[in-house]
C-alpha cells in the first residue's frame, strides 16, 4: 500500500516506496491510500496501475462517461471539476518555479466554461471488420490503437453526438467502408462539417450516398483522398462552417484541417480576456504571432491603430485575408507568411516597431522567437507581451528567457479551463518591460 502524495500534469498519482523511489500510479488521487500493481520498473521510478482504494479522496467522483476507464480521451474525469482546475493551476505555478525559476506578480482567478458537451471538434477513428461486418467508430483505448466503439461522448457537443449514428450508417453503406481510417467532425455556430479520410477511389454510387447524407443531415462533407488532396463533396446552402466572437461582431469561417479551438464558448471568453490584458490604445501597433485564421488579430483590428498577423500556413493566411476584407479591415490589419520556428536576431529588422506583441504558439512553444525578442535593443522592445500557452513547461522555459535575458517582468498569469476532464492546461501570461 502507498499514500498518494501529489498528482502530475497528466493526472497520474505520485508516491514514494519504502526506498524513496518515485511510483506513478495511474488513476490514484492525492490523499488516497491505495493498493497497486507495478507494470514497469526504471532505475529512478516505477509505473503502476491502481488495483484497490483503501482510503478514498473526498474529491473523487464517479466518472460521467461509461468509457472512461478504457478511453484515451479524458484522463481526470474521476476528479471533481473544481479540483481539476486547482491542480492545473498548481501545475502552472510549479512550472514557473521549477522550470523557469520565475514567479508572476499575481495569479488571476481561473476562467471557466461548461464542463460537459463543450467539445466542438473531434477526430474519430474508423475500422471495418469484414468477418463480423461491424464498423467501429470512436477514440483509441488508453495507450493502444484499439478503437472503442462510442455511441455517446459526454464531452462532445450534442450536435456531434446526435450525428454519430448517421455517420456510422453512411460509412457502412459505402463500398469503400474498409478504406476509411478516420473522420473529423467540426461543429460550427449553425452547421456541421465532416472530413472523411479514405484510401480508395469512390464509386459514383458512393458519391451519391455521401451527398444524400450531406443533404439529409445538413452536413458539409469533405474528402481527404488517397492522393492526399482535400475536396468538397457537397456544400449546404453554399456556406462554410463558422464560429463567432459575438463581443466583437465577428464570425470566422473555417475549413477542414484549419486549426480552431475545440471549445468555442471558452475561446470567446479567452479572446476577450486576452484583449483586455493587452490594454490596447487607439494609436498602438500590435503584432500577433501564430495568428492562424485571425482568432485574435481580427478583434484586435477593431481597437488598435494597426495589427499584423504572422503564420506559416498559406491556407490560414489566405482565409484570414478574406475575412479581413469582408469586415473592411484592410488598412488596419495585415497578414504575412513567415516560419516563426526559424527566426533569429535579424527577424525584426524588416518589421516596424510594435507596442504590443501577442504570442499563441503550439505546444512546443516559441523559443527562438522569444530569444529574438529578448535580444532586441531596449527602444525596439514592445512594452507588453501577452503569451497564450497550451503547455506550461514550454511557457516556463520561454518566460525565463524574457525575464532573465530580456529584462521583462511577469505581471500576471492564470489558467483557462479550455479542456475539462483532460490534463491539458491553457494559460495567459502578461509581461511588461
Amino acid at each position: 500500500m502507498l499514500l498518494i502524495e501529489s498528482i502530475d500534469a497528466k493526472g497520474t498519482g505520485i508516491s514514494h516506496d519504502d526506498n524513496g523511489k518515485v511510483v506513478f500510479i495511474d488513476g490514484a488521487l492525492p490523499g488516497e491510500l491505495v493498493q497497486f500493481r507495478t507494470i514497469k520498473v526504471k532505475s529512478s521510478y516505477s509505473i503502476a496501475v491502481l488495483t484497490n482504494i483503501i482510503v478514498s479522496s473526498p474529491y473523487r467522483v464517479v466518472p460521467h462517461c461509461k468509457y472512461f476507464n478504457i478511453c484515451g480521451g479524458c484522463s481526470i474525469q474521476h476528479l471533481d471539476a473544481k479540483a481539476q482546475v486547482a491542480i492545473k493551476q498548481r501545475v502552472l505555478e510549479d512550472s514557473f518555479c521549477h522550470i523557469g525559476k520565475v514567479k508572476p506578480n499575481f495569479l488571476f482567478s481561473p476562467i471557466y466554461g461548461e464542463t460537459w458537451n463543450y467539445r466542438n471538434r473531434a477526430r474519430l477513428f474508423v475500422r471495418f471488420s469484414q468477418n463480423t461486418e461491424k464498423l467501429l467508430l470512436g477514440f483509441y483505448e488508453k495507450k493502444s490503437n484499439r478503437i472503442i466503439d462510442i455511441l455517446y461522448c459526454p464531452v462532445l457537443s450534442e450536435k456531434i453526438n446526435i450525428i454519430l449514428t448517421a455517420i456510422r450508417e453512411m460509412i457502412l453503406s459505402l463500398s469503400i467502408r474498409n478504406c476509411i481510417s478516420q473522420v473529423e467532425i467540426a461543429n460550427g455556430d449553425s452547421s456541421l462539417s465532416l472530413l472523411i479520410y479514405n484510401s480508395c477511389s469512390l464509386s459514383k454510387c458512393d458519391i451519391i450516398k455521401i451527398v444524400d447524407f450531406s443533404v439529409i443531415n445538413s452536413v458539409d462533407v469533405w474528402l481527404h483522398s488517397y492522393k492526399d488532396s482535400i475536396y468538397r463533396v457537397d456544400c449546404i446552402a453554399g456556406k462554410d462552417t463558422c464560429y463567432s466572437l459575438p463581443e466583437f461582431g465577428i464570425s470566422i469561417p473555417f475549413g477542414p484541417k484549419n486549426f480552431t479551438q475545440i471549445n468555442h464558448n471558452v475561446n470567446s471568453i479567452l479572446v476577450s480576456k486576452v484583449i483586455s490584458l493587452m490594454e490596447i490604445g487607439p494609436n498602438d501597433t500590435v503584432l500577433d504571432m501564430f495568428c492562424g485564421l485571425g482568432n485574435f488579430t481580427l478583434p484586435i483590428a477593431k481597437i488598435a491603430n494597426k495589427v499584423t498577423g504572422v503564420d506559416i500556413d498559406d491556407n490560414l493566411i489566405y482565409r484570414a485575408n478574406k475575412i479581413a476584407s469582408y469586415y473592411k479591415l484592410h488598412g488596419i490589419v495585415n497578414f504575412i507568411k513567415m516560419n516563426l520556428f526559424l527566426c533569429n536576431d535579424n527577424f525584426f529588422n524588416g518589421l516596424d516597431h510594435f507596442d504590443i506583441i501577442l504570442i499563441d504558439p503550439p505546444r512546443s512553444g516559441a523559443n527562438l522567437l522569444i530569444k529574438s525578442i529578448a535580444n532586441l535593443d531596449s527602444n525596439k522592445k514592445p512594452r507588453r507581451i501577452v503569451y497564450v500557452s497550451c503547455n506550461p513547461h514550454t511557457l516556463a522555459r520561454d518566460s525565463s528567457v524574457l525575464v532573465i535575458d530580456g529584462g521583462y517582468r511577469i505581471i500576471c498569469s492564470g489558467i483557462i479551463n479550455m479542456f475539462p476532464h483532460t490534463s491539458h492546461v491553457e494559460s495567459i501570461t502578461v509581461f511588461d518591460k
